[in-house]
């Protein structure tokens, strides 16, 4: 019984220390710093990536609908060329 209250003693040290570590090495600064820049980066590759598929879209659409007539042929090149310079 004293035995396996000891055991039981034991195992929560090494699950406590265990979990010391991992607390320590998620809040170091390098890691908490690298994160943030992936983080930052993947948020601008998303926005990117989204910015030209609504400006695709919507060059599709004025196309297809014939507004482009309306809009007049100079801005709907700027249009276009802004969606294909991202």
């Amino acid at each position: 019984m004293k035995e396996q209250k000891l055991d039981h003693q034991q195992e929560l040290i090494k699950q406590i220390e265990q979990l010391i570590f991992s607390l320590e090495r998620s809040n170091k600064f390098s890691r908490r710093f690298l994160l943030g820049i992936f983080l930052g980066l993947g948020t601008a590759l998303g926005a990117s990536v989204v910015a030209t598929i609504v400006f695709l879209l919507l060059s599709q659409i004025i196309q297809a609908s014939g507004l482009e007539v309306i809009l007049g042929n100079e801005l709907y090149q700027r249009l276009i060329e802004s969606s294909t310079s991202l």
